[in-house]
Parts: structure tokens; C-alpha cells; sequence
């Protein structure tokens, strides 16, 4: 099994990337699919949309103020913003060749991280498989919390903090 793979509880991570420039989304296709993630590519805001709406992903990876996004809206945020909201529980990573302070905030605006163009292969990977881990250690805590709770209504079924209503 590829290391990828176990950190999406033993299947395929799905990721999605948009960019509107062929040869970086062919190279990061091929770069993900060697990784072992199974791959969604899409070069404009529409198609991006409509892959969210249709599938679920991981992990989605946007190009920032490429066409699709200073042509959608007045600012860079816009589309990214539109992006965000339809991948669901799926974590957003920005990625630009535009200077980093022009994306400062990112954070506050509910993307996961910021990747400057030109990047290395190896660092983009090793950023999808942070975020990837922390993600599944998210899951693996709220499991936790949600089996410890039980444990705790059946140790003690007459305290009242965990009588039901």
C-alpha cells in the first residue's frame, strides 16, 4: 500500500487541481498520480465547480489569480472563495506565482496553505501529505472523543450530566 493511501483510511486520496496553464496541470497530474493519489484536473472555474459538485475530494489545489480567477470577479479572493465553499470538508491549498504578501490572510479566510510558484515537486508533495495526516489525526481524535463519551454514559448511567433528555 502506498503512503498515500493509508493516510485516506486505506483508500486513494482524492485530489483535485485547477490551473489554467496545461503543462503545470499535466506536471502536477503526473507528479500526484505517481504519488498514488487519484487525480481530478480541471483548467477553469466552471469545470472546478462542477467536479466539486460531483465528487468528493481530500484535498483541492488552486492556481490563484490565474484567468479563471481575475476574470471571474474584481479581486483574487472571489473565486478562490467560491472554490472553498463548494469543496466541503475538503481543505484548499493555494498556489501562485504571484508575490506571497498579495495572499496574506489566507488562514483567516479558510485555506489550509500557501504554496509559491515556482515550488519543488518535493516540498508540494510533502505539503499535500502533511495536510493529508492531519486531517486523518482530526478524524482519528473526534473518534476517539465520540468512543470515550459512550464509555462514559455506560460507566456511569445515572450521573446526571449524561442522562438524556
Amino acid at each position: 500500500m502506498h503512503p498515500v493511501e493509508r493516510a485516506c483510511d486505506g483508500r486513494q486520496c482524492e485530489l483535485l487541481i485547477i490551473d489554467d496553464e496545461r503543462p503545470i496541470l499535466d506536471l502536477l497530474g503526473e507528479t500526484a498520480l505517481d504519488e498514488g493519489f487519484q487525480v481530478t484536473l480541471v483548467a477553469d472555474l466552471p469545470a472546478a465547480l462542477a467536479a466539486l459538485k460531483r465528487a468528493s475530494f481530500d484535498l483541492v489545489l488552486a492556481d490563484a489569480l490565474a484567468e479563471f480567477t481575475t476574470g471571474f470577479a474584481i479581486d483574487q479572493w472571489s473565486a478562490l472563495e467560491a472554490i472553498r465553499d463548494h469543496a466541503g470538508k475538503a481543505g484548499v491549498i493555494i498556489f501562485s506565482a504571484h508575490p506571497a504578501h498579495q495572499f496574506d490572510g489566507y488562514q483567516e479566510r479558510g485555506f489550509r496553505d500557501f504554496i509559491a510558484k515556482p515550488f519543488d515537486l518535493d516540498a508540494l508533495l510533502a505539503t499535500l501529505r502533511y495536510h493529508l495526516a492531519a486531517d486523518r489525526q482530526g478524524r482519528e481524535a473526534a473518534s476517539r472523543e465520540t468512543k470515550y463519551n459512550k464509555l462514559k454514559i455506560q460507566l456511569n448511567p445515572h450521573q446526571p450530566s449524561n442522562r438524556k433528555n
